[in-house]
């Protein structure tokens, strides 16, 4: 149950900044700075559109309130009307909205890793610091506890207990960082599969204090691993509007806690701040300023920075304007169904996409074989492949979240050819196992592997040592490239012909992963030794019967060739001939048509050989000849003493 009423929201067109509110912290460290302790976020009410006027109050400086100051706030003529005329329908509200959630995913890549990878930072959970987060909103699991995505938390504000849901009137900004980070319904944050703890540090009236903020990282720092999936991310969307500089102040109360969490692995995302155009020169506000976190600066969908975003070379440019995120209901339309979504503008809103992509990067370092993955490590990845913008503020560089090459740039390549042009070659499958060990690292991976059969049989492969979310898909191809057979799952078995060449293809339906396989082969077995028609001269066998394979044990009587004709009954199934060596190994074979099947090879004598009759059918007439040997323009003939017809064609 929520633990306030709220109040509807009044419907206004306005352009909001938490920091123009200028909350004053009751804690004696923030005092010190002069300043409040505030969100770094610019609400946009994306119910209504309100025209800009030309003129801002000189009442507020246009660096506090960056685009206007609330409504409420102003004393004399308001900056924004609504212009009856240009307020778009639902419609056009709702693609706008596609259009700013798809421009930042399309921007830093995440839509191509999710192409390429589906990477979603699952088994790991953020821990959201900020004014909490509305459970109950269904982008966000819908719930509270073990059983949903926001898995726990706490209010360590004055109610101080185990419900951190947020709040109004002044609430819903950690909602809307939550649902950046990883909210996962009509629109998508960026780590969907990750899990959620929420520490609630503002109160209902927007206040926030240092000393709970201290208490909220303590406590992650006691339950990182208190979860099913451990806490890998921090972020905070906060800070002190008017410090503006490269070091942490004096009274910093923050720092222990930082460098305890970094060495612990966590990443630390923080909100560069929204005062730049009060300094208008680079710098971090308090506690991005922190050498044990990252700083986030907010960029627009050109690519460029956002004029209200402060900056700093160490920090990461991420898309941070007009960000479609999800809110509590009674933010939204307060209609009892948890589903409601806005447009925030801020620092705030670039910071938790950075904690949400530092989750993706960790998924795929740890798939590449790294254990006890850094801050650090993630934060060089991400500097190695950035994006470079310039700042025509600054006349400097600064490098803005390429997520796509970062995961690129550290999954591993791909191990065996993906056709069967370069497929993997095994050799000749036996009874002895052949193995290869490998990964499907992208969803469109395909490995494939070639082999010979060395004899008649059934042929396994057998998948071990899965790991991640691989699904096996497979499918087999007889030596021309034609497919045979369909799989899914950890096995697959079809059957093979001695001496033929086979491919098999191993992907995933769903998920990357390691594996390791091996291939076997088993031979036929015969509940009976094979008939022996001993030496092959002049040899015929009629009215023989076949119930599906006849099996016939022959050997060459001299060098030369072999012929073998079956002719059978056309009203009942048509009869094949396949030839194989003492071996097993197939070495010629014939399809039966027109009531006939004949198969020619060239043998030495003495050469052992299995006929095998392939077919149903009751009248089956045989005949096998090994009398002809050719060299060259003589030909040998060999008989009786009688006397012998040729003719020549």
């Amino acid at each position: 149950m929520r633990k306030n009423s709220r109040r509807k929201e009044r419907n206004t067109s306005r352009i909001e900044s938490l920091e123009s509110r200028e909350v004053m912290s009751a804690d004696p460290l923030a005092d010190l700075l002069g300043g409040g302790l505030t969100h770094h976020v610019i609400e946009e009410d994306t119910a209504q559109y309100a025209q800009p006027a030309t003129t801002v109050d000189d009442g507020m400086p246009l660096a506090t309130h960056h685009e206007a100051p609330p409504m409420a706030e102003h004393h004399d003529s308001p900056d924004f009307t609504i212009d009856w005329d240009t307020i778009p329908t639902i419609d056009d509200q709702l693609e706008q909205i596609d259009q700013f959630l798809n421009e930042a995913h399309n921007q830093t890549g995440w839509n191509t890793v999710q192409t390429n990878y589906g990477l979603t930072g699952a088994g790991q959970t953020i821990a959201v610091i900020d004014s909490g987060v509305a459970w109950d909103q269904a982008a966000l699991g819908g719930g509270f506890g073990s059983n949903y995505r926001v898995v726990g938390g706490w209010d360590f504000t004055n109610e101080n207990d185990a419900d951190p849901y947020d709040d109004g009137p002044s609430g819903s900004h950690g909602t809307h960082v939550a649902g950046i980070a990883a909210a996962n319904g009509a629109y998508k944050g960026v780590a969907t599969g990750a899990d959620i703890v929420a520490l609630r540090v503002f109160n209902d009236a927007g206040d926030g204090y240092f000393s709970w903020i201290l208490n909220a990282l303590n406590w992650v720092k006691a339950n990182v691993n208190s979860f099913e999936n451990p806490i890998t991310a921090v972020n905070l969307s906060l800070g002190v509007p008017t410090w503006n500089a490269s070091t942490t102040p004096s009274w910093a109360n923050l720092e222990t806690a930082f460098a305890d969490l970094e060495n612990m692995g966590v990443f630390i995302s923080v909100s560069a701040g929204n005062s730049y155009t009060d300094f208008n020169a680079p710098g971090l506000s308090y506690p991005a300023s922190s050498p044990y976190v990252v700083p986030v600066m907010s960029n627009d969908d050109n690519g460029l920075l956002s004029y209200y975003s402060q900056r700093h070379s160490r920090a990461i440019a991420v898309p941070g304007r007009s960000i479609v995120s999800t809110v509590p209901d009674w933010k939204g339309n307060n209609d009892g169904t948890h589903n409601d979504w806005a447009t925030k503008s801020g620092t705030s809103m670039a910071a938790p996409y950075m904690a949400g992509a530092s989750m993706l990067i960790r998924e795929a370092m740890e798939f590449a074989g790294q254990g006890n993955v850094t801050q650090d490590q993630i934060y060089s990845v991400v500097n190695a492949t950035a994006d470079q913008l310039y700042d025509t503020s600054t006349s400097a560089y600064y490098n803005r979240l390429n997520l796509s090459a970062a995961i690129d740039s550290v999954m591993p390549a791909d191990d065996f050819g993906s056709t069967i042009a370069t497929a993997n070659a095994l050799g000749s499958l036996t009874g002895q196992a052949t193995t290869r060990t490998g990964h499907i690292a992208k969803l469109n991976d395909v490995d494939v592997f070639s082999f010979t059969a060395s004899a008649t049989g059934s042929t396994t492969f057998s998948l071990s040592n899965l790991t991640h979310e691989l699904s096996a898909s497979w499918i087999v191809y007889n030596g021309s490239g034609q497919s045979i057979q369909t799989g899914s799952g950890s096995e697959i078995t079809f059957d093979v012909n001695g001496g033929q060449g086979y491919y098999v293809s191993l992907a995933t339906s769903n998920g990357l992963g390691h594996y390791s396989f091996s291939a076997t082969l088993e031979g036929q077995s015969q509940s009976a030794p094979p008939v022996d028609w001993g030496t092959i001269t002049y040899n015929q066998y009629a009215s023989l019967a076949s119930t599906g394979e006849l099996l016939r044990h022959v050997v060459a009587g001299q060098n030369g060739t072999l012929s073998i004709a079956a002719a059978y009954n056309t009203a009942e199934q048509a009869v094949g001939i396949q030839l194989y060596n003492a071996s097993n190994q197939l070495v010629g074979s014939k399809s039966g048509a027109n009531g006939a099947a004949r198969l020619d090879l060239t043998t030495t004598a003495g050469t052992e050989y299995f006929v095998k009759f392939v077919g149903v059918n009751s009248d089956i007439d045989v005949t096998l000849l090994n009398l002809v040997n050719a060299s060259g323009s003589t030909v040998a003939v060999g008989g009786t003493s009688g006397n012998d017809t040729f003719v020549h064609t």
